[in-house]
């Protein structure tokens, strides 16, 4: 009986792995022509840094068997590779240096990204004319403004959703046309705030998601300077503001010129963006997720954001149920209160990211769990008092738990996903069942918990880097005798929820430029995420035994569909 293709079209839905539909295209000639289409709706092109994914490209977009009508997606995206798969040019790097001087170090891929904008403009043309929704450039091959500009003379009028990580080029003469728009997230130096801020005014009644700043530029002060230029921030938040209010329809100068659902910051200084220097930017009442990554002026933001009504202190964020906060510069010594107080307006929240660093910020209350607690199911709680140059000077940063599991376990029943910084034991305060078994006996409390990342590293691993001890095995072991108590702990379940446990965080080198320029020193191979999938076969009397797979040492990229979607917990890094 031959299935009708609506069938058929139903269950590859169900099919995320690319190489699974492409298995699908070899059958039958109905299976293959609806895989065919799946397998072409999203084109991901993952492109390293050595240019050996050129080819392929290249014989994809001259193959006249590929059949581009139903493309909606296009992504060009980074590929994380090992260390010796890099040109020798990168090999040994210093970190700062290649952010410093990225066009000084990598000139070896200049050719290479004339080359893909050529290939990708060719490419943009074969796709048919207005059917491409979704384009993203996220990889360190900078797109050029004739890229730009041919994807909006065939696609400006589809598209939805675009995303600019790098560009290079005269961007200054480039029209921003793009009409229809309802994401654009721009993290590069260029296109100039002027272009920006042109794009956005011209999408300002469709946009609902808005990413500003640019990453690469906090990196820079980061590692050269370790602080953030705040005064530049602030002219380049300003600019932006005033170009936005210039170019937008100037019907009631009192009326929020955006009507975002999500708005991602990176640098900016928040405080023009709240206050509505020029004219009130965005209508806070519609957002329902914020994410401010190291930005200037939060402590003054955060209270602005707050409003005292009838004595109790309100939130102008009543429908946020979203909120990622990176912090790693602003020490203002009531910053913790004014978190707090934050925190606590807000309507409970499902997803909570804090990433808190400085001498102060480690006091931060944890009072917002008690309003937050119940209805969280995704919660970063990491804070540090320095960076990680402070462990090669031998310095450990001291990432005690102080109670804090204790208190997330208490107020926080129905985590699905969790990162936090433990206690690791330093030879005080140790529970009569040991570290290990306590965390493990406070962890069983979470019945729901599927994800686990312990964003810090026990003290011993520095120590590791003077003795021959391998890392891996070390960091492994303990992982797995945590598991193996958990497991105990819960043997009334069949089959215990937790899936995926990660020990160590992402760091902006491990994201961007994958092991490129990681692992020059033993500190930063000690350092390097690791994450481990968890399976379970049952033993002779029929109790689950864990088996632990290491499924990622760094970045999680390119890694396998089903359990991807467990991985986002990781995601949110520090800047070094």
């Amino acid at each position: 009986m031959e299935l009708p293709n609506e069938i058929i079209d139903l269950i590859i839905g169900y099919l995320h792995d690319r190489q699974d539909i492409l298995t699908l295209t070899r059958t039958c000639q109905n299976w293959s022509k609806c895989a065919i289409r799946k397998l072409y709706t999203e084109i991901p092109l993952t492109i390293a840094h050595d240019c050996k994914e050129l080819g392929p490209l290249e014989n994809m977009i001259g193959s006249s068997s590929v059949n581009f009508e139903p493309t909606r997606g296009l992504a060009i995206l980074p590929k994380h590779t090992s260390p010796d798969s890099y040109p020798a040019t990168l090999a040994g790097a210093d970190p700062a240096y290649v952010h410093d001087n990225r066009q000084t170090v990598l000139p070896v891929l200049q050719p290479a990204t004339d080359n893909l904008n050529l290939l990708i403009r060719v490419l943009l043309g074969k796709i048919p004319q207005n059917s491409l929704i979704s384009f993203n450039w996220a990889h360190d091959y900078s797109i050029e403004p004739e890229t730009y500009i041919k994807l909006v003379q065939f696609h400006g009028e589809s598209l939805r959703w675009l995303q600019l990580r790098n560009c290079k080029g005269e961007w200054r003469k480039v029209t921003p046309v793009a009409a229809g728009l309802q994401s654009f997230f721009s993290t590069c130096v260029t296109p100039p705030t002027k272009f920006k801020a042109g794009l956005v005014a011209g999408n300002s009644s469709t946009l609902r998601n808005l990413e500003l700043g640019s990453e690469d530029l906090v990196v820079y002060y980061f590692n050269s300077m370790h602080f953030i230029d705040v005064d530049e921030q602030t002219e380049k938040t300003l600019h932006f503001c005033e170009t936005l209010a210039e170019r937008a329809d100037p019907a009631d100068i009192s009326v929020p010129i955006l009507k975002l659902e999500s708005l991602k910051v990176i640098g900016w200084d928040l405080r023009p963006l709240v206050n509505g220097s020029y004219r009130p930017i965005t209508d806070f009442n519609s957002l329902t997720s914020l994410i401010l990554e190291s930005c200037c002026g939060l402590y003054d933001a955060l209270t602005m954001l707050t409003e005292v009504s009838n004595g109790r202190t309100v939130s102008r964020l009543p429908n946020l149920q979203s909120l990622s906060i990176r912090n790693e510069h602003d020490e203002h010594r009531d910053f913790p209160r004014t978190l707090d107080y934050f925190l606590r307006s807000l309507s409970p929240l499902r997803t909570l990211h804090l990433l808190n660093s400085g001498a102060y910020i480690v006091r931060t209350s944890k009072h917002f769990l008690e309003i937050h607690g119940a209805t969280l199911r995704t919660l970063v709680y990491d804070e540090r008092l320095g960076q990680r140059h402070d462990l090669a000077d031998d310095r450990l940063v001291d990432l005690r738990d102080g109670g804090r599991l204790t208190t997330i376990v208490k107020h926080c029943p129905n985590l699905v996903e969790l990162g936090i910084s433990l206690r690791w034991n330093d030879g005080q305060d140790v529970p009569p069942e040991g570290h290990r078994a306590h965390v493990a006996g406070l962890l069983s409390k979470l019945k729901h918990l599927k994800t686990l990342n312990i964003r810090n590293l026990p003290p011993m691993g520095t120590s590791a880097l003077t003795c021959f001890v391998d890392v891996d095995m070390m960091l492994q072991g303990l992982v797995d005798e945590l598991v193996k108590d958990l497991v105990l702990l819960r043997r009334s379940e069949r089959m215990p929820q937790l899936r995926i446990i990660g020990l160590g965080a992402l760091f902006y080198r491990d994201v961007w430029d994958g092991t490129v320029v990681d692992g020059v020193t033993g500190i930063d191979d000690v350092l390097r995420l690791r994450i481990w999938a968890i399976n379970y076969a049952e033993n002779a009397r029929g109790a689950p035994t864990p088996i632990l797979t290491k499924v990622a040492y760094g970045y999680p990229g390119n890694i396998e569909k089903d359990i991807s979607e467990d991985l986002n917990i990781f995601q949110p890094y520090w800047l070094g």
